[in-house]
Order: C-alpha cells, then structure tokens, then sequence
C-alpha cells in the first residue's frame, strides 16, 4: 500500500508543478490521466497484478511526438523514424495499426501478440515492426504514426506504450486483467502471426475457394489468397471487429 500511496503523491505533484509540457500535443491534462489510469491498471502489486513498471513518466511524456514523415516505396522505415526511441516506435506501430479498427483496445492487445509471436526467442520488438512490408504504419505515410495525438485518444495511446514497454523488455502480453478490475480480459489470438482489415476486402476463401464474408470468416476460411496465389490457413482465424488474425 505504502508503494501505491508513493506513485499517486509523486504523479500528483508533477501534475502541480508541470502539467502543462508545451511540446506535448494531448490536449488539456489527459494524457498525465491515462499514464497514470494504465500504470495503476497493470503494475500495482496490491491489485495482484506485479507487472514490472517498463516506462516511467518523465520518459512517457516524451514519446509521441508529432514528427514529419516521409512516404517510403520500399517498405522501409521513414528515414525520420529511425532515432525513436525503440518503445516509441513500436507503440506508434500498434496505435496506427488499430486507431481506426473498433474494438481499439481488444484489437492493440491482439496486435502486440502478434508481434511477440514473431519475436519468438531471437527477434526484437523493434527488428519485427520495421521489417519491410509487413506493417504498413512505418513507410505509408500513416498521419497517427507521425502524430498520435491526432486522434486524441490518451488512453488508447497509454496502452499501447504499455504494450510496447512490455514487447521491447520481451515480456508478455496480459490478456486477463488484474484482480480489482471489472474490465475481464482481452481476446486470445494464441500463435497467429497475420492480421488484415477486411473493411478494405475479403482475401479469405473457403475450401472450394469460393470467397468469404464478413459473417462466415471465422468458420470457413482455408485459404488467404496473395495477388493469385491460394495460401492455406493453418489455424482457424480469429476476428476482432474487422481485423482478422491468422496463420498460414
């Protein structure tokens, strides 16, 4: 308890004596609220959760920086991205990857599992997101990459620093939440290592390659198909608003 009494009289006093950070986009106080709401959500030990505190404050409030970014056609990071810091970097992945993809937070939690699921025991978090064409947010010009803040959404972002704090010290992703909280858990997307909107098309088939819908992906999906080539899912997908999570 006396941890937890510490972290709330050390944010309060920094939201009273400098809350106010000029170079920081948020509007008003909130994203001061949503570090420290995700702080309290996922690292108390008292809520029988012990995560480890990955982002402290004076290094949270420097990330998501409104940046200028440059359109690559190779699929490879912008040239001014390359000095993030490398949690900066992945939570700016997650955020643009889902910010326009309800439900957002289920689908940040899915999207950093994927990531981990592509580490596996050798990679980084920071050598997965910017390998070429595999997550578009880091060479398409995407405007919540540059500038998060843009969608101001704090909580969301807090989160998704979270995530990306856990990613980059390879730890693993939480789905259940802490005892004390009444928000359940985040959906399991167990070893999937590929994602895609499907509000942009259906590239799933069933096995008479007969092309799915949104209602029967689920259940029917055998095959992702690239350009003309038919590629058969080797695990049943997993559809999280209009993202659908699967291997082939």
């Amino acid at each position: 308890m006396f941890k937890k009494v510490l972290m709330f009289c050390l944010v309060l006093a920094i939201a009273i004596t400098g809350s106010s950070i000029s170079s920081f986009a948020w509007e008003g106080d909130d994203w001061l609220q949503a570090y420290w709401s995700a702080e309290m959500e996922w690292t108390q030990d008292e809520w029988g959760y012990g995560r480890e505190q990955y982002v402290t404050f004076n290094e949270y409030k420097s990330y998501g920086q409104s940046i200028t970014i440059t359109k690559t056609n190779d699929g490879s990071l912008y040239p001014e991205a390359r000095n993030l810091n490398d949690v900066d970097l992945v939570a700016r992945v997650i955020f643009a990857e889902i910010v326009n993809v309800p439900p957002r937070e289920d689908n940040a939690f899915a999207v950093a599992q994927v990531i981990k699921n592509r580490m596996g025991t050798s990679k980084t978090a920071r050598s997965v997101v910017i390998a070429r064409y595999q997550f578009s947010s880091i060479s398409d010009g995407n405007p919540y990459f540059a500038n998060p803040s843009k969608y101001n959404d704090p909580q969301l972002w807090a989160e998704c620093v979270f995530l990306a704090g856990c990613l980059v010290n390879s730890d693993s992703i939480p789905l259940k939440y802490p005892s004390g909280n009444s928000g359940g858990k985040h959906t399991s997307i167990g070893t999937r290592l590929h994602f895609y909107d499907v509000q942009y098309g259906m590239p799933f088939y069933d096995i008479n390659k007969v092309k799915c819908t949104t209602s029967n992906v689920t259940t029917k999906a055998y095959y992702y198909k690239t350009s003309t080539t038919y590629n058969k899912i080797l695990t049943a997908p997993v559809k999280i608003g209009s993202h659908v999570y699967f291997t082939y």
